[in-house]
Parts: structure tokens; sequence; C-alpha cells
């Protein structure tokens, strides 16, 4: 039995009287509770949600450690030259500013682009496992923090204390975008991330932005005051190109060598009739460039003796190259020819797939070699194989092999 007692209802009320119920309106709340000399007076109380903002950031180069120390720039600072291929780590760390509310199952991936309001080529850092030559950016692996552990120290000035795993300032390692982890950031707690990632096909030279994202709603965490997005500068223009000789007897695109080579020379010796001689020589670049490279070989001259004479080059050309058998006739003096090693060349072509298949030099340059992405480490082999019949000439033969490479950034 309730007596003259009332229950809020919907912004209303309800009396009783007599055992009945009486409704009527009641006016609508919109203050804080409080309370004072015993008086209660009640209302809502407003609650903020979990907001973060993007603070403090530092870029290092020492992967394998799970405290990195190796910096590559100052606080807030971007490092220039990063390269294609090296493993960084970015500690960033993140302010709760709602002052009521953490959250729990905490996950945040990376968002790249090259302006810092992301509006030019923004794209997610991709996952370690699905990592392309030209996917741009992408998560690393190292033996410095698995995914979701939690960091042992803090090494950001602004971050909340974090030693031995334990403390406000503790998040985690992040080599995914897209795990599961059940990190907690507490109401009011300014704590640091760690993220582990490598350049894939990043333009060269160029400036990128990265931010965080949290994946349980996809909101982009803003900045703070005065903050900025992490930032990065890729090394500029590279390219190296080696040639190595190669010993006799070296397997390589279905044939095996019977001389061997340096980096100078194909010597091929004093010549049997009738029988293929065969040395090669390999071919390494690397370059950053954004569109990879290209590989081109020309001769100076035919391969001539100091009477004029030469070995002639098999039938087979660059753009329609022929097997040793087509190519090199019975009824030739000699052949003299290449094959290049690339199996896939610009346009997609795929001419030299094929182990036996020849072209013979010309003084135009011509393709052997291709990559439609940077590169760190690209191998070629090229073929060089002479025969002469009792017909050619007695003499000493010589001539110049002149290799060009064209990057594309």
């Amino acid at each position: 039995m309730i007596q003259d007692g009332f229950v809020g209802l919907f912004g209303g009320y309800a009396s009783s009287t007599d055992f009945q119920v009486v409704s009527g309106g009641a006016p609508i709340m919109n203050a804080n509770a409080t309370s004072s000399h015993f008086n209660a007076n009640t209302g809502p109380v407003n609650y903020s949600d979990f907001a973060p903002v993007s603070q403090t950031w530092r870029w290092y180069g020492d992967a394998n450690d799970e405290t990195p120390t190796s910096s590559l720039a100052a606080e807030n600072t971007a490092p220039p030259s990063v390269a294609n291929a090296q493993v960084i780590k970015l500690r960033l760390n993140m302010k709760e500013t709602g002052g009521i509310m953490g959250s729990d199952n905490l996950k945040f991936r990376l968002q790249f682009a090259q302006s810092s309001d992301f509006t030019v080529t923004p794209g997610f850092v991709t996952e370690a496992g699905s990592c392309a030559a030209t996917s741009t950016w992408c998560y690393a692996t190292s033996t410095g923090g698995n995914d979701n552990a939690v960091i042992s120290a803090k090494v950001l000035s602004t971050s909340d204390a974090c030693s031995g795993g334990v403390g406000n300032g503790c998040g985690t390692h992040n080599t995914s975008g897209v795990s599961v982890s059940t990190s907690t950031q507490n109401a009011g707690a300014t704590t640091e991330y760690e993220f582990t990632i490598t350049a894939s096909g990043a333009a060269a030279g160029n400036t990128y932005f990265f931010r965080p994202i949290n994946t349980a709603d996809g909101s982009v965490i803003p900045l703070g005051a005065t903050s900025s997005y992490p930032s990065l500068v890729t090394q500029g223009a590279t390219l190296t190109f080696t040639v190595s000789g190669l010993p006799q007897s070296t397997s390589t695109n279905g044939v095996v060598t019977n001389v061997s080579t340096t980096a100078a020379g194909i010597p091929f010796g004093t010549l049997a009739l009738g029988t293929s001689t065969i040395g090669a020589q390999r071919l390494y670049v690397t370059t950053n460039a954004s569109n990879g490279y290209e590989i081109y070989t020309e001769q100076d001259q035919p391969l001539i003796d100091a009477h004029g004479d030469n070995v002639p080059g098999v039938l087979g050309t660059n753009t329609s190259p022929l097997s040793w058998l087509s190519g090199c006739t019975s009824t030739s003096t000699g052949c003299y020819g290449y094959h290049a090693g690339s199996a896939v060349l610009a346009g997609g072509s795929t001419r030299f797939a094929a182990n036996d298949s020849y072209a013979a030099l010309t003084s135009t340059i011509a393709e052997v070699g291709y990559s439609g992405f940077p590169t760190t480490s690209s191998t070629m082999d090229m073929v060089y194989r002479i025969q002469i019949a009792g017909t050619q000439g007695t003499g000493a033969y010589q001539d110049n092999i002149i290799y060009v490479v064209a990057p594309s950034f």
C-alpha cells in the first residue's frame, strides 16, 4: 500500500489516493544529481563517451628491440630518407579526454596518405601476410614484440607511467590492423601504442602521413590541441646495378656453362668446330623506383676479327627469339647470340620465357630485363652462346656488350 506517494513516469508522475492511481504531468528533469543538507535534488547525470585524441609520436629504426631506442628523428618530427623494405616502428600515444569512461578490447589500425588531410591517395596499411611489392605500406613482424602484447616501457615524454608492462601508459604492440585485442585504456589516461610497418612500393622522395583508426566503429582518432599526425619522408631516387661473372659448370636457364666469365668479360677461348660454347653473367638491380626498371643491351660492333671477318648472329631477334637449332642453321659459318633470363618483359611479353630462345646482338638497344615495381634484390642471368663451322675464318674475334638500366619513377 502506498499512502500519498508518487513515482516518476516518463516525465510525469502518478499519485495514489484511496488505492486509486491518478496520473499527471511533471517537469522534465535537467539538472545533475546533488545532495545538500539531507535534501536530495535529483536529475540525470551527463556522461562522456570514450574520447581519445592523437598526441605525441616518434619513429624508430631498431625494429627488433621490444623497447626501441634508435630514433629516426625527434618527437613529432618526420624522419628523412626511409628506405623501401626498411622495417620501422612508430610509437604513438593517445589521451582519453572524456575523463569518465575508458574502453576495453581496443584495436587501432593505421591509415596513410600523401597529404595531412588524408585526401591524397589514402589507404590502410596492408597486412603482413598480404603484402605485395605495390602495397605502398605493410605491417611487419619482428622479434621486438608480438601483436597485441603489452609494451614493457614507454618511450614518449607525454605518456603516462609504464614500467615492466604495468601502468596507464602501457598500450600494445601492433603488427596487424585487424586482429582481436583485449587492450584496455582507462579514463583520462595517456596510453602509448606501437605500430611496426615497412615501405613496400612507396613513392620515392615523398611525404606520407599516418593516423589511427578505431576498428570497433571505424572512427578516426582526432588530433589533440597543437598535435600533428605522424609523418615521414621516403628515400629519394636510388638505383644500383651490378654485373658479376659466373663460373664454369653453372646451371642456369636450361643450360650448363662450359666457360667461366667475369664482370668485365666473356672469354669463350679457342672454339671447337660444331660445338656450342656457353658463358653467362649475372645482373643485380636495386631501386626504389615506383614503377620498377628496364634493362637493355647492345653491342658496339659485330663479333669481328682484325681481317674484318665476323661471327654471324643467330637468326632470332629480340622481338622474336628462336630456339638454338632454328636460329643456328647448318649452312651458317657460325652463330652468336644471347638468351635473356627475364621471363616477363615490359607490356607482359614472355618472348624469353622458354629457356631455349636466342636472339642476335645488334647495335640498337633491346630490352632484356624488366620489373614493374621497386626491388631490393632483383637478379637475372644473361646467357651467351657461340658455335662455329669449319668455314669460319681463323682469328681472334671481339666485341663490346653494353648494358643500359632505366628506372621508372
